[in-house]
Formats: structure tokens, C-alpha cells, sequence
């Protein structure tokens, strides 16, 4: 019998793990699907920046990016394109540019050894009993059930916590992040912000790193998106002056987007969610790594108060004002960057603008 399972060694997970290792007493487990090795081909689709948000967390939990993590060119200002109505600004933006699986490594190997780890493993079911839950768990070819007390669900957009246990909760606006990786031998010094209502109502980004250019979209679910990427490649190359060939590989994974406060839930009972399972993502730039580390940094304080109770899920609840706030002012900024007449009003206006350095 497990005290703690914990489903996910994403930023959320390991970070939750390794902060509820301080406790001693505790019997942790921290499940993931993926392999979680350098030859890994499993990588979610994801762009790697470290945004300033993500920064401040990263600072107030007293951890230092190593340099080994870090890949070029690293970015100081966002290009902005409105391939709408073919319009280009520059903005000031400082982020750190960064090998996305290396990062997830480093925040695993903080974990101590006390911290039990099981990757490629997948959660095939849970059922809860009148005092613990059961979890059905493959792994290669072995089926097995495990036990535990408390569960917290670090898994992402389609949470099996949340789906298994709150399916009358709203989930937030689902997505499928598709990115294709090219090769380049220019250098593009900005990371790239696209928007075009006709392929999205999210947006696109381009984003370099070392001899690779990075194309990607949060495309609605449903039909047609491989026909919308396409369009999206057709108008990088003919707006944007980048021309870029044969992919290496493509990835893709399905990411959130709270539209609303129903859409941010926090558990309830002996089951906690963190990171996007709760739907802690922002709205407007699908930025995760900040609301990672500080949903597991709330819900650790809690435990660490009333214990593995369901006093310390509420407890967390209330705690996640914080996230709902910062959320609240990201749905306060969107229609400047998703209403199309209000962005090109804002973008032609040049407000907040910087002068846009040439690129060799």
C-alpha cells in the first residue's frame, strides 16, 4: 500500500514528488507512460521556453537552471504575425530557450531515491473502496493492481483522474498541438507568435533550436487539422521569408484551455489535480511550466498541514485562488490578441512595439 501515488513525472509530478519527499514517512509513487529515456521517441509536443512567469516559480522554489539544459539562440523579444491581415510587430519578451526532455530529466533526478519512480507504465483503470484506491497498471506485458491512499493526477489534458472521477466537471476547450521539426541553417533570434482565425483560434509558433526550426499549432480537435497545418506551412514560407523543406519528424499531444472558472478544478476528497490536469494552463499562450510548479507547490503545503486528508485537498482548493486569478487576468488580455479587428487595431497602432532587429 502506497501513501502517495502520483500519476505524470511532468513538471507538476516531479516537482510534487520531489517537494513531498521531505517527508520520510511517506511511500511514494510516481508513475509515467513514456520510457523517460535519451532515446526516447516518445516527446510531447511542446515549444520548451521558459517563460518569465516560469522563471519567477522556478526562482522561488530555489532552483537554478543549469546551462547544460539550455540550447540557442536564446530569445529576447516575440515576433508577431497577423497573417490575416499581413502584419508584423515586435514585442519585448525575455525567455530561455531550452531542451524540453532534458528539463523534465533534471526536475526527475532531483527526486530522491526514497521516491519510488516506474516509468513506461500505463494506468488502466482506478477504483476507489470505502478507505483506499485500487489502480490497474501495465507494464511491457505484466498487468498488475497497486494500492494507495491518496491519489494526485499530474497527467495533462485528458487527465485519467479527472475523467475517471469528475466527469460531470466542464474540461477545458481541448487542442491537438502538432509540431513539425525542420532543419536550418539560418538564425532566427525571436520566437515567432502566428495567429490566423481561418487555420486556428488559438495560434501557431516558430521557434529555433541549435540547427532546428521548430513549426507548430494548437489546432481545435476534429476534422481537417493535418489540411489546416498544411495552410499553416504554405503561409509561414510565403509571410514570414522561411522556407522549410522536408521535415525531420513530426509529434503532436493534446493540450488545454480554460475558458472559464469551471474549467479550473482542484480535486476533491483524497484526489488532488496539478499542473494542466487541473487546467492551470494560460489561455492565451498555452504557457504551463509556471502553473506546474505552483499548483504541486500549493497542494505540498496543504498536505504538509492536514496530512493526506480530504481537509488538505480543500485546503488546496482554496489556496488555488492565486491560479484562478492569474487565469482571470489572461482571459482580461485575450480579446487584444484573439479578436481579430482588436488585434490588427493594437498591432497597426504599434503600441508597446519594439524596432525589429535584421536576421542573418
Amino acid at each position: 500500500m502506497y501513501d502517495i501515488v502520483i500519476i505524470g513525472s511532468g513538471p507538476s509530478g516531479a516537482h510534487c514528488a520531489k517537494r513531498l519527499s521531505k517527508n520520510k514517512n511517506l511511500k511514494i509513487l510516481l508513475l509515467d507512460r513514456r520510457p523517460m529515456d535519451p532515446t526516447s521517441k516518445i516527446i510531447k509536443s511542446c515549444g520548451g521556453l521558459i517563460s518569465s512567469h516560469a522563471q519567477d516559480a522556478l526562482r522561488k522554489e530555489g532552483m537554478v537552471l543549469p546551462e547544460s539544459i539550455k540550447v540557442d539562440p536564446q530569445f529576447h523579444y516575440v515576433k508577431t504575425y497577423d497573417l490575416k491581415y499581413n502584419l508584423l510587430r515586435g514585442y519585448r519578451r525575455d525567455y530561455i530557450n531550452i531542451d524540453r526532455l532534458l528539463f523534465e530529466k533534471w526536475l526527475i533526478d532531483m527526486i530522491p531515491d526514497s521516491v519510488e519512480r516506474r516509468f513506461s507504465t500505463h494506468v488502466l483503470s482506478i477504483e476507489e473502496t470505502t478507505s483506499h484506491f485500487r489502480i490497474q497498471l501495465k507494464s511491457n506485458d505484466t498487468t498488475e493492481w497497486i494500492e494507495s491512499s491518496y491519489l494526485i493526477g499530474a497527467d495533462g489534458a485528458r487527465s485519467i483522474l479527472r475523467s475517471t472521477f469528475f466527469p460531470h466537471i466542464p474540461s477545458p476547450k481541448p487542442y491537438i498541438a502538432i509540431q513539425e521539426v525542420y532543419p536550418t541553417t539560418r538564425n532566427h533570434p525571436a520566437y515567432y507568435g502566428m495567429f490566423d482565425p481561418s487555420i486556428t483560434d488559438y495560434y501557431a509558433w516558430l521557434i529555433q533550436k541549435k540547427d532546428r526550426i521548430i513549426l507548430g499549432a494548437a489546432l481545435e480537435t476534429g476534422n481537417e487539422t493535418n489540411e489546416k497545418f498544411q495552410s499553416l506551412k504554405e503561409k509561414v514560407e510565403k509571410h514570414c521569408d522561411i522556407r522549410l523543406g522536408t521535415p525531420i519528424h513530426r509529434e503532436g499531444a493534446f493540450i488545454a484551455r480554460p475558458l472559464r472558472f469551471s474549467h479550473l478544478f482542484f480535486g476533491k476528497g483524497k484526489i488532488s489535480l496539478i499542473g494542466e490536469a487541473s487546467g492551470s494552463i494560460s489561455p492565451t499562450s498555452s504557457e504551463g511550466y509556471s502553473y506546474a510548479l505552483n499548483t504541486a507547490k500549493l497542494l505540498c503545503d496543504s498536505i504538509e498541514k492536514h496530512g493526506l486528508t480530504s481537509l488538505a485537498t480543500s485546503s488546496y482548493d482554496r489556496s488555488a485562488w492565486i491560479i484562478r486569478l492569474s487565469i482571470l487576468g489572461k482571459w482580461l488580455k485575450s480579446p487584444g490578441m484573439y479578436v481579430s479587428w482588436i488585434r490588427s487595431l493594437v498591432m497597426k497602432s504599434g503600441f508597446t512595439a519594439i524596432p525589429l532587429p535584421k536576421e542573418k
